[in-house]
């Protein structure tokens, strides 16, 4: 069957004469947009050269020239003001002032940079903290800010920042957050600045950044006062503190050395100043809040804190809060943070005698049996088993006793007073 293709083709192929025409045309028409271009640019290296040559020639006295060039319709002349403007310095400081104010962002991030170099930055900040141009901004934010402002001079721009964030708009305060958080100092105003923001934005992450900013010099201070043994400053100037609001800061590897989390350690420190001013309760609730917010286990550091914390948690509770029962279960509780035989084996001893002063001889008892002595080194054996033979001795469990003290005998590299003692521990249960 033959389908006919009239009425589905009705348009006509151009012919030869007709592309050639309409070729022509094209061509005509590139050529003209192609010399009217090569003028346009030959007309701006010549007034980039004519602002050249007068800035040479003239110096000072081609500002009118160069502040007028920078209203040109060419980027090129204008950018080259710009830069001719800046090179001659502070006699055109008004000029290049004019310059930040200029539609081409370019022009004023020159201008910016030379404002920065004659080092008047803090009187133009206002201005160029409000500009809005992504490009700007990121100038602002990587160049200005960690080429030409030090913490002083920022501790000194830190009112105008909070002026601007408070006028500014969304993209404005954006930028000057980001900055802050990149290139601050770890100040309280810092930290009072990101908290404002955290609250204007609704933001757990700036928030997160502004609690980072305050424990930093919060831990140093805190360290430097623990050092000197100075506790009532610490009570004054941290008494008040919530840490418990900070955020968790995950434990970090320092040159190979596990550290403890900063949180944690901020209360412990805090902690050790209520206990040795005789603050028990409150030495109690920051002991909490640190083995709460510090991981168990971990590296040696770690389990070395843990340890300490138990240990002056215990000594808490045995001297200022005189609870003698609870006080022996958290010195029991170091024996499991894995620390060292000294610093985990000592506070079971004390927990143990405590145990016998306070007639809790089952308890002990029970604590010894947790503990396998015959993994302990020969002194560390030694002493263990005497305490158990000692404490059962106490108790009137005189055969059972004595089997301790003879197993004490058994081991290997006992001093010969020891062994005298032991002699006569068991002579005088027989």
């Amino acid at each position: 069957m033959k389908i006919k293709a009239e009425g589905y083709c009705r348009r006509k192929a151009p012919t030869f004469s007709q592309t050639v025409i309409f070729v022509s045309v094209l061509s005509l028409f590139w050529c003209m947009a192609t010399i009217a271009e090569n003028n346009y640019i030959g007309t701006a290296l010549e007034k980039r050269w004519n602002l050249i040559e007068n800035f040479e020639e003239r110096g000072v006295d081609a500002v009118p020239l160069l502040e007028d060039a920078l209203d040109s319709d060419s980027a090129l002349v204008r950018r080259t003001a710009a830069h001719l403007l800046v090179r001659i310095g502070e006699p055109a400081l008004e000029s290049i002032e004019t310059a930040l104010d200029n539609e081409d962002f370019e022009v004023r991030i020159i201008a910016m940079e030379g404002l920065a170099e004659f080092g008047l930055l803090p009187q133009y900040w206002a201005t160029i903290l409000t500009d809005q141009h992504p490009s700007v901004m990121r100038y602002v934010r990587f160049r200005l800010m960690n080429t030409y402002v030090d913490y002083i001079m920022l501790g000194e721009l830190m009112d105008t920042f909070f002026q601007v964030y408070r006028e500014g708009s969304a993209p404005v305060r954006e930028n000057i957050v980001k900055m802050i958080i990149e290139v601050s100092p770890p100040t309280e105003q810092t930290a009072a600045f990101l908290q404002e923001a955290a609250e204007e934005e609704e933001s757990d992450e700036i928030r997160k950044h502004a609690f980072e900013v305050v424990i930093e010099p919060t831990i140093e201070r805190l360290r430097q006062l623990s050092a000197q043994e100075d506790w009532a400053t610490i009570v004054d100037e941290f008494g008040e503190e919530d840490f418990s609001i900070w955020p968790d800061t995950p434990t970090r590897d320092i040159g190979g050395v596990e550290s403890t989390s900063e949180v944690a350690e901020a209360h412990y420190l805090r902690g050790c100043a209520y206990y040795q001013l005789g603050k028990g309760e409150k030495a109690n609730a920051d002991f909490k809040q640190t083995l709460h917010r510090h991981p168990e286990g971990g590296g040696g550091a770690q389990r070395r804190f843990w340890a300490a914390v138990l240990r002056t948690k215990g000594a808490n509770y045995r001297n200022n809060l005189e609870d003698l029962e609870q006080a022996a279960e958290v010195y029991f509780r170091v024996y499991a943070t894995g620390a060292s035989p000294s610093r985990r084996l000592n506070p079971v001893m004390t927990a143990m005698s405590i145990l016998r002063d306070i007639g809790g001889h089952e308890r002990a008892i029970a604590m010894h049996e947790e503990i396998n002595a015959g993994s302990l080194s020969a002194s560390w054996a030694i002493r263990m088993i005497n305490d158990h033979a000692l404490t059962l001795s106490e108790m009137g469990r005189k055969d059972e006793a004595i089997a301790k003290y003879e197993e004490a005998l058994k081991i290997d590299g006992m001093s010969s007073g020891r062994k005298e003692s032991i002699k006569e521990a068991i002579s005088e249960l027989q």
